[in-house]
């Protein structure tokens, strides 16, 4: 699936982009005002993407938001990609009513448990052909099913919207059908790289470098985030990836509670700061980044720590 991604907080693009990825599809970004609809148009045109769903941030700072929502909705049957609007909880009642149609809308910042529930629900509605799966980690977490978590509510979809039928969705052009259980399977048989860093916009780019290189990344916004995934999911992380500095619980902490458990995972510590400490002692990292590094530095380190595919890293 194809994912028309207009959306500018860093930390919710990197949320959704990072859930998409992770269960196969494919994210292309524009901006959430009129440029963002011109860029679509000019992709679909230019190049024949075809977007099966797209997800909006709304804001009443960016009118221009609200109009490329209308203008997607406005689209024919054949070509309307499933909307889901992305709504600030302070500005969701005025903008609820300015909205014409979606079919969902999140209200503020959701945890990763709540997004997928919500994408997995507009893929049964739309009936695509590769349906969101939960990973071994959100299975872990207490999932029961596709995208649903266990003793979950009801997912909070957009009020009396009149919303003509969904077409059902074509194979992608040149793609071989798979089992939905092959597709799991392949996912979870990729090396988890547990990435920690308090910064969106830097833990963003190593995110993709690493997912580029053929790892599967689990995030944690600081390091209370990154031990709380550690003690929950601890069995499927291949390699810890930390920034040093950060606000509650420094990089250095979260090595030491790393240290703690009876599995030995390697450990890449990333600081601006020079060590004389060579790595790779008993309580110290596998591997030091010195900030700023290149990402391929990044993969080459993680390769050679747990391994993968060569040509990728």
């Amino acid at each position: 699936m194809t994912v028309l991604l207009a959306v500018s907080d860093p930390g919710s693009r990197a949320l959704w982009e990072g859930i998409l990825t992770d269960h196969g599809h494919r994210s292309l970004f524009v901006t959430p005002d009129l440029g963002g609809w011109d860029e679509a148009v000019s992709l679909e045109r230019d190049i024949g993407v075809v977007f099966q769903m797209a997800i909006v941030e709304v804001a009443s700072v960016r009118a221009e938001s609200l109009e490329l929502c209308h203008r997607l909705s406005e689209q024919s049957a054949e070509s309307r990609p499933t909307l889901m609007v992305l709504l600030p909880d302070a500005e969701a009642p005025d903008l609820l009513a300015k909205l014409r149609s979606a079919d969902d809308v999140v209200l503020g910042q959701p945890d990763r448990r709540t997004a997928v529930s919500h994408l997995a629900a507009l893929e049964r509605r739309r009936h695509l052909t590769r349906p969101i799966l939960p990973t071994a980690g959100e299975l872990a977490s207490g999932y029961d099913r596709p995208g649903r978590p266990a003793s979950a509510g009801p997912v909070r979809a957009m009020p009396a919207l009149a919303l003509e039928p969904l077409p059902l969705a074509a194979p992608e052009s040149g793609v071989p059908s798979r089992s939905l259980g092959a597709e799991a399977a392949e996912r979870v048989a990729r090396p988890a790289v547990l990435l920690i860093d308090d910064e969106p916009d830097v833990r963003y780019p190593l995110k993709l470098a690493l997912q580029h290189a053929g790892y599967r990344v689990l995030e944690a916004e600081d390091g209370e985030d990154g031990l709380e995934i550690i003690a929950r999911q601890g069995d499927e992380i291949a390699l810890v990836v930390v920034d040093q500095r950060m606000r509650r619980v420094s990089g250095l902490e979260v090595l030491r509670q790393v240290r703690r458990r009876e599995r030995r995972v390697p450990v890449v510590l990333m600081s601006s700061y020079p060590s004389l400490e060579p790595p790779g002692g008993p309580a110290g990292p596998d591997a030091r980044l010195r900030k700023p590094f290149e990402l391929l530095d990044l993969a080459r380190t993680v390769h050679r720590l747990i391994g993968g595919d060569p040509a990728a890293a």
